[in-house]
């Protein structure tokens, strides 16, 4: 998706929301899982899969997280939050839904029933994005302690939120439940966003409702910004610092502080709100740390491109298209950055990876 800086009118590429590629964990997506495994809970819309490091603590007190799955265009990769309860061996269960409706199921309150029953007291509720925003509503109907929420939304329901077009096609065809606009007041919310992203607005909308809300900013963290933490080395150190302990705004800050700018993508989002004059430093940065990443190098060719250095941007938009070469607007920029320089395509270019003429 490519869009124009507000500041500038200049291009840039835009994250997709509907497409948060990587896990929201900052993960790659995990193994494909069966949609038929057994659960805690299972309906037409729902599902609670476990994660159990500790069968004999699980037996005594339950689970220590719950997770919330965010937004995807296929629920049957490994669940949000599977591998990290794994890799650190706490027990967790995860909340599957079958499709990207933000929750609002008539059997939302049987599940989290379920859900309840097998939950340790003081449990941490960790979602991200559409995860988020389910973990922040919901939090109050299981005994849990703390929400952890990337990215979160208020609603997406028009009414409610004006500003917020981007689910605005799921929002036309949801009959939104009860619970729709409302946050969890009996437990401590963290909220982590970016405050350059629409995502910011909404943190305000529910911290201003909250009664213990912690509000973490990630600046270039993108939405969702957890594969920002994750690259930059320190999402794991965050999450685990809030499910061990109750840690203050300037201890989290600290972390992102010292480790957010090892994270290539987080210069990219940074370069993306940046005036035209700004932002090729951020786009260098960027690419230091990772010279082959295809969003940078094409981003780096619209910004080329936008200040008269066609040729200088034709190496990196071609780069784009070959790293990714299904991609319509990269092949789109490369073809359009030819014929404005008036040089022929590469040869090997001028049909797609699935052999349709580009």
């Amino acid at each position: 998706m490519t869009a124009s800086n507000p500041s500038t009118g200049a291009p840039h590429e835009e994250e997709d929301p509907r497409d948060p590629g990587d896990d929201a964990m900052g993960q790659p997506p995990g193994p494909v899982w069966d949609p038929a495994e057994e659960g805690l809970y299972r309906s037409d819309t729902l599902q609670v899969l476990t994660t159990i490091a500790d069968e004999a603590a699980f037996r005594r007190h339950g689970c220590e997280l719950v997770t919330f799955e965010p937004f995807r265009r296929v629920y049957t990769r490994e669940p949000f939050g599977k591998r990290f309860a794994r890799k650190y061996g706490i027990n967790a269960l995860h909340i599957v839904p079958t499709g990207s409706d933000w929750y609002q199921y008539p059997d939302i309150d049987a599940c989290l029933a379920a859900v309840a029953d097998a939950t340790a007291p003081g449990a941490t509720l960790y979602g991200s994005s559409m995860g988020g925003y389910a973990a922040a509503a919901y939090a109050d109907r299981l005994p849990v302690s703390k929400v952890i929420a990337l990215s979160p939304q208020y609603s997406i329901r028009r009414d409610l939120v004006p500003f917020e077009t981007r689910w605005a096609a799921e929002a036309a065809t949801i009959t939104f439940q009860p619970q729709d606009g409302k946050v969890a007041q009996n437990c401590h919310l963290y909220l982590f966003y970016d405050p350059k992203n629409p995502d910011a607005r909404h943190a305000q909308m529910i911290a201003e409702r909250a009664r213990h809300v912690t509000m973490v900013e990630v600046p270039g963290g993108g939405h969702p910004v957890g594969p920002v933490l994750v690259e930059a080395g320190c999402l794991s150190m965050l999450i685990m610092a809030t499910l061990r302990g109750t840690p203050e705004q300037a201890e989290l800050d600290a972390i992102i502080q010292e480790h957010v700018a090892k994270s290539p993508q987080h210069h990219l989002n940074l370069a993306i709100h940046a005036p035209l004059a700004k932002r090729e430093p951020h786009l260098r940065a960027g690419l230091a740390i990772d010279p082959r990443h295809p969003k940078l190098r094409h981003n780096l060719a619209l910004w080329l491109a936008a200040t008269g250095r066609l040729g200088e941007a034709l190496p990196h938009f071609e780069y784009a298209v070959r790293r990714r070469p299904l991609h319509p607007a990269y092949r789109r920029h490369y073809m359009e950055a030819c014929r404005k320089a008036k040089i022929a395509p590469a040869a090997d270019l001028l049909t797609a990876a699935d052999g349709s003429p580009a």
